[in-house]
């Protein structure tokens, strides 16, 4: 992408600002509100995600983001045991939810999986050492998010950063899949942009097969930030198409990463999924 149309696009975010709904501005800012039931972890260039997460006591951990399948996003607190054999989750401020049982992954190989010896499970990535990292739930609901150490906020940029990327979200019997571009101010603390993406209702096999044939949608982001934390919401619509998205994550690996979790009610449809931009157009 050349510069001026780097410049164009810059430009048309700013103008998108004043796009997004006060319904969903509000939202935004609920929603951000109740993510400071957990305290964040930040990058120092010394400190892990395990120095932080692996304790045996309750209560210790480090923060992420989720979005669930009743179509909310919220704050939690992941915990694994100093040993790797149990790994522990607090959803929006609850108690934790334990999952004693190892059942992929050994020690220190950078991921696995977690069971209650039953249904429910914990799917957590630690590849990334000092960064985000991607996690997958299930116990009665499901859901999917990033956690990890922070950015610091004396670390974030001192103006705009432009962050770019698609990823799809699902439910029961719909899904979509999605642009998103978004312009943080850090100086107003606040983010705003657009979501343009495609819906499938059903999952029929033409739906899934072309993407084309599915009603398309677009609508303005909004959203504040709040030390390194983001909330933003849309209400979006098109041919067929009506709802809302929401977004809560968190900035990472000095900034350059944008990423938590989505939720999402389209069409009646509540769905789920995660996302992860970067800064900046790819060429």
């Amino acid at each position: 992408m050349s510069i001026m149309t780097r410049l164009c696009a810059l430009g048309a975010l700013s103008a998108l600002a004043a796009c997004g709904s006060s319904e969903s501005a509000t939202r935004a800012n609920e929603t951000l509100s109740a993510a400071g039931v957990y305290t964040p972890s930040y990058e120092d260039g010394v400190t892990t995600n395990a120095d932080v997460m692996e304790s045996n006591v309750v209560g210790d951990g480090i923060k992420g983001h989720i979005g669930m399948s009743d179509g909310t996003v919220k704050a939690v607190r992941i915990r694994l045991s100093e040993d790797e054999g149990a790994a522990f989750i607090s959803i929006d401020g609850g108690p934790e939810e334990a999952f004693t049982t190892r059942t992929s992954g050994v020690e220190g190989d950078g991921s696995g999986r977690w069971t209650d010896g039953a249904l429910a499970e914990l799917f957590l990535n630690l590849r990334n050492t000092d960064r985000q990292n991607r996690f997958d739930y299930e116990n009665g609901l499901e859901g999917s998010g990033y956690f990890g150490l922070q950015t610091s906020p004396d670390a974030l940029p001192e103006t705009l950063a432009l962050y770019f990327g698609w990823t799809r979200i699902s439910g029961d019997d719909a899904g979509a899949s999605m642009q998103i571009v978004a312009q943080a101010d850090f100086q107003n603390s606040s983010i705003a942009g657009y979501i343009s993406g495609s819906f499938y209702g059903g999952f029929s096999e033409e739906r899934m097969i072309d993407e084309r044939t599915s009603p398309e949608f677009f609508g303005g982001l909004s959203g504040q930030i709040s030390g390194s934390e983001v909330a933003m919401s849309a209400d979006v619509a098109g041919a067929d198409v009506t709802g809302t998205i929401d977004m809560l994550g968190a900035f990472y690996d000095d900034a350059d990463v944008l990423a938590g979790g989505m939720g999402a009610t389209l069409n009646g449809e509540t769905m789920y999924g995660d996302f992860q931009l970067r800064q900046g157009f790819d060429d």
